[in-house]
């Protein structure tokens, strides 16, 4: 089995190979149980409805951060041309032998082509990297007239309890404006995604946390010898898995999550 490269990798990871899902956003909730197989079917109406905000006329799009694929197997159907990038080598499996989709690994930060698009989708993906350096690559590979569409998080407010996420809607507007990127569609849908933050915050007390207090039992019946052995052969993993872990558990918090965090759904166009 591959060693985890970091707690993006374990993410995926984790969700594909044990909690079985084929997509790795939110989903689209609409009052249903928290379940493994209502969330599956929230991702599902999510891809759909992301699928209905791209613009008549667009023929060719780059995925910004494809994930496993979800979004770019359903962009092919439709008819459009995808090209598909991720940093992660492992995900060009996901890929195999898809039509209409083209896959590269490759960082947006550093991806150069001579192509021109019709349409950028950063599905979840707009927090991986600087907002100024994201939108300069927006500006150099987009065709004019062509569209950008981010569905993800935003900061509700300046201060944010969650450091991974970089801007508010505003800030970033402003910063898609100075690039000629001008807004045509804002719609907030936190609500529609937020039982998936109160499912984790289910599943983890249910599944975690037992998990864990059964670790650091385990760990506590051994000599200080062994427990010093055992830290020296995998404290990279250890901690890799309580940041993790620790990831979650902020992510899984609801209140916190509603108070720190808007889940937009952004439409630009190129002047």
């Amino acid at each position: 089995m591959p060693e985890f490269r970091d707690k993006h990798d374990l993410d995926i990871r984790f969700c594909v190979e044990v909690l079985k899902l084929q997509s790795l956003h939110y989903g689209w909730w609409t009052g249903e149980e928290l379940t493994l197989d209502n969330l599956r079917k929230a991702q599902v109406r999510y891809t759909e409805k992301l699928v209905r905000l791209i613009p008549s006329g667009v023929k060719d799009i780059l995925d910004v951060g494809c994930g496993v694929g979800d979004n770019a197997i359903a962009l092919a159907k439709k008819g459009y041309h995808v090209t598909s990038i991720s940093p992660e080598k492992s995900h060009a499996r996901f890929f195999a032998g898809l039509q209409n989709v083209r896959h590269q690994v490759a960082r947006f930060e550093e991806f150069s082509t001579a192509e021109k698009f019709g349409l950028i989708l950063m599905s979840e993906s707009n927090n991986y990297f600087d907002p100024d350096i994201g939108l300069d690559q927006c500006d150099r590979l987009l065709r004019p007239g062509g569209y950008l569409l981010i569905s993800g998080m935003f900061k509700a407010k300046d201060v944010c309890a969650y450091a991974g996420i970089r801007e508010t809607e505003g800030s970033y507007v402003q910063k898609a404006a100075a690039r000629g990127l001008v807004p045509q569609k804002s719609l907030d849908i936190t609500r529609e995604v937020l039982p998936s933050v109160q499912l984790g915050r289910k599943l983890y007390e249910e599944y975690a946390v037992p998990a864990l207090a059964i670790g650091k039992e385990f760990v506590s019946g051994m000599s200080p010898l062994k427990r010093a052995l055992m830290w020296l052969l995998f404290s990279r993993q250890v901690r890799l898995y309580l940041d993790t872990a620790q990831y979650y558990v902020e992510r899984a918090d609801a209140q916190l999550f509603t108070e720190n965090v808007r889940y937009l759904q952004l439409l630009f166009r190129k002047a």
